[in-house]
């Protein structure tokens, strides 16, 4: 398991790529004038989600399986914030009707 930790530093980064691709996108002028519409983002953000919990996962398996927990420890901090706001997203997406009918 040797390679488990600095497998979940490069999955918490490329997360954090493809989520800073998606917010750019998102937030780069009208829809109708952007060159990356709904299908685009919406690859951005699964892809984003996916290396996320992938991350997480491996940086679980390095920290409590390997003998360089600080690398696998700092790849599982990396993916924690981005995994927090994804699971906002999620939640106030799925639960807003709730609240606000």
């Amino acid at each position: 398991m040797k390679i488990a930790a600095p497998l979940a530093l490069l999955l918490s980064a490329g997360a954090w790529y493809f989520a800073a691709l998606m917010a750019m996108n998102l937030l780069s002028g009208p829809f109708e004038e952007r060159t990356c519409l709904t299908d685009c983002v919406q690859t951005y953000f699964y892809s984003a989600l996916g290396l996320c919990v992938a991350g997480l996962v491996v940086g679980l398996v390095a920290v409590f399986s390997s003998k360089n927990r600080l690398i696998g420890a700092s790849g599982l901090l990396v993916a924690l914030p981005l995994g927090a706001i994804f699971l906002t997203v999620f939640v106030v997406g799925n639960f807003s009707s709730l609240i606000f009918p």
